[in-house]
């Protein structure tokens, strides 16, 4: 698949949808964390069997973890097919292919700062970012 390579400005407006991707990915594998504790408990009470009184709280359940896969994909794929690399959602750091003097390289953002303030070569990963204005 071919890379996709943004400006500057074209990085920094893709911010607010990666803010949002981001943020719902991370709510949907808090979610599943969750439930699926729950779902362990509730399958030892024999919920997923369907004449037991536990199973409706069971298959709502599952139904919720569906729901959260579900949501964790969608975002993945709006971010890989806008050409957006997430690197490590825990804290939402992603990068972007850009060019630099003619060389590829990735414009880095976290989903806590307000636009691209980094960059860096292909090979040195976020120890070796950079400040946006050396770019």
């Amino acid at each position: 698949m071919r890379a996709k390579v943004f400006t500057l400005d074209e990085a920094n407006r893709m911010v607010p949808q990666m803010r949002i991707s981001i943020r719902l990915m991370q709510k949907a594998v808090e979610e599943a964390e969750g439930l699926r504790d729950g779902l362990e408990v509730l399958e030892l009470l024999g919920g997923a069997d369907l004449s037991s009184p536990e199973h409706p709280e069971y298959a709502e359940k599952q139904g919720r973890l569906t729901y959260c896969r579900e949501t964790f994909g969608e975002e993945h794929e709006r971010l890989a097919q806008s050409g957006v690399l997430l690197r490590d959602l825990q804290t939402g750091l992603v990068d972007l292919h850009a060019l630099r003097g003619g060389r590829l390289v990735f414009l880095c953002w976290r989903s806590d700062e307000e636009t691209i303030g980094y960059w860096h070569e292909i090979g040195s990963g976020f120890a070796g970012r950079r400040p946006i204005h050396e770019f």
